[in-house]
């Protein structure tokens, strides 16, 4: 085809992607509409399911896409959609189970007319089988999760600068608009607050991917997640600082201190037109070494979006603050709907009433319904919904932690124990490759435990208690978990089990009365310094160290 691309992907039961490597903005058809993808599919069944949720997907993630009942104009003739094909940038070839090529093959068949294109049919099906692409086995055969992978390579191939939003983006548009509509040739600076949980960050990286299509950005542009909690490791601001100069140019540039960062940004930046979105800033000092203490933050017609819990970080600076909103029940009821049923609303039955209940326990907060859905999506019987269902309305009026934690409960031993390691060691951190080696070491530290890290893992991201960064392969976890992971830790008696705060850690040391639970806690701490350490070389005794550290009481 005159418009074929140089590298594809297709997938029988799945779809395949291909991509090229043309300049970034998108191809422009005869109707003078621009598409970066163009879904190509057959089948009544396919379009109202996986295509309809893909589409929806793509376009809430800002990429102009084609489908022929949305973009083929009334009276407009089937035989323009090669047009389209050939002036598309990525190509989303779709084949079902409905065997409806089969199908169209045999129909045809007995047709003189017709023999030679029923034979290219045959040809391209047979080339079809041997192009890789995605599988429905590849994501465990949920859709869902298929949809997913097949999103966040598109988004790659159209611009990495693209953030991966959410599996289920709810009311997500029109907060969207209501933000965008207010920037204006005076405030450039947006301050998105509200409480932990409620959806800033998803709602930051919907903007971000929406002012990136809308101004043709590639360049120039920085997104810094976790401001706060990188902050807090040592040289963490110099650490963001980097990464913002290298995210905006491409190359490392040297800094010695955060002063020299803040005056090296502030030249830089001077005469320049970035968009930046510094995610969970907690103290007014981040905002000012990131982006200036002046009072709009970056010269000219740069935009700036900040999320925070507090609005006080912005006094004094010339900014608009958007308050994200807590979902109505409707939203709310769908949002849950999708993580516990994978559909838009819940069965007829005593499903649908008890999770009514449950949504409205969980105060329209996102994050609480994401966690509540994936939980109850493992009870199948009246009674375990109604038993969890009784735990959570005694913990409706206390904060979203206990609220939360309603799923750390449900789990066993072994998946605490892991669970609250990633809460306190393993989260945070903007150097990719030491997050991602203590991960691989701690795994080799709950293998020699026999924790069954692998199995605990998975059900851990089953039910959204942490998530595996898919770029980097290292582990997240929303602050709102991560924080109830921790306060749980430093409720534990008479002692915590765990210290990840250095003054928390000295502390503890000078304590002169040390039990024998502390001194477990001090043989943990040590190894785990020293493993950290000297992990590399250890390798081939970790059984041994890994069984001390088991018959420690870890």
């Amino acid at each position: 085809m005159e418009g074929a691309t140089e590298e594809k992907g297709v997938c029988s039961n799945g779809c395949g992607v291909d991509g090229t490597e043309a300049s970034w903005q998108a191809s422009q058809g005869d109707d003078g509409q621009k598409f970066e993808v163009f879904l190509s599919f057959r089948g009544p069944n396919t379009r109202k399911g996986f295509i309809s949720h893909l589409y929806d997907a793509l376009v809430t993630s800002g990429i102009k896409t084609f489908i022929d009942n949305v973009n083929l104009e009334k009276g407009e003739r089937v035989n323009n959609l090669s047009g389209y094909i050939e002036r598309s940038r990525i190509f989303v070839p779709i084949i079902s189970e409905e065997r409806f090529f089969s199908a169209s093959v045999e129909r045809h068949e007995n047709n003189e007319e017709l023999k030679k294109e029923v034979s290219d049919w045959k040809n391209a099906l047979r080339e079809v089988g041997k192009t890789s692409g995605f599988n429905l086995n590849d994501a465990n055969g949920d859709e869902a999760d298929l949809k997913n992978i097949i999103l966040k390579r598109i988004m790659q191939e159209v611009n990495p600068k693209y953030r991966f939003i959410c599996n289920y983006p709810t009311d997500l548009d029109s907060r969207v608009n209501e933000v965008i509509k207010r920037l204006d040739g005076k405030v450039r600076m947006i301050g998105i607050c509200g409480m932990g949980g409620i959806g800033k960050t998803t709602l930051a990286k919907a903007v971000y991917n929406r002012l990136l299509k809308q101004h043709n950005v590639r360049e120039n542009c920085s997104f810094l997640a976790n401001v706060c909690e990188v902050s807090k490791e040592r040289n963490g601001i110099v650490v963001l600082q980097k990464q913002l100069l290298r995210d905006v140019f491409g190359r490392e540039v040297i800094i010695n201190d955060k002063d020299d960062g803040i005056t090296k940004i502030r030249k830089e930046f001077q005469n320049m037109k970035v968009l930046v979105v510094l995610d969970d800033v907690d103290h007014k000092d981040q905002l000012d070494a990131l982006v200036g203490s002046q009072s709009g933050g970056f010269s000219g017609e740069s935009i700036t979006i900040v999320t925070s819990r507090d609005e006080s970080i912005f006094k004094g600076r010339q900014k608009v603050i958007y308050r994200v909103s807590e979902l109505d029940f409707d939203q709310s009821l769908k949002l849950f709907s999708q993580h516990a049923f994978k559909q838009p609303e819940p069965k007829s039955d005593w499903k649908g009433k008890l999770s009514k209940d449950v949504v409205s326990i969980a105060g329209g907060i996102p994050l609480c319904l994401q966690v509540f859905g994936s939980l109850f999506s493992d009870f199948e019987s009246i009674e375990e919904w109604e038993s969890n269902l009784e735990q959570l309305k005694q913990d409706q009026n206390k904060d979203v932690h206990e609220r939360l934690k309603i799923s750390y409960d449900s789990l066993d031993k072994k998946r605490q124990r892991i669970f609250l390691d990633i809460a306190c060691f393993l989260i945070g951190g903007v150097d990719w490759e030491q997050r991602k080696e203590k991960k691989e070491y701690a795994m080799l530290m709950w293998e020699g435990s026999k924790l069954c890290p692998t199995v605990a893992i998975a059900e851990l991201q089953h039910k959204f208690l942490i998530s595996i960064n898919d770029e980097h392969d290292t582990f997240e976890m929303h602050d709102q978990i991560r924080d109830m992971g921790r306060n749980i830790v430093q409720k534990q008696e008479p002692v915590p089990s765990r210290f990840w705060d250095n003054k928390e850690t000295l502390q503890m040391l000078q304590r002169r009365n040390v039990s024998m639970t502390l001194l477990h806690v001090l043989h943990f701490l040590f190894f785990w310094s020293f493993f950290m350490t000297n992990a590399r070389g250890w390798k081939s005794h970790q059984q041994c160290q890994l069984d001390m550290l088991a018959d420690s009481g870890y």
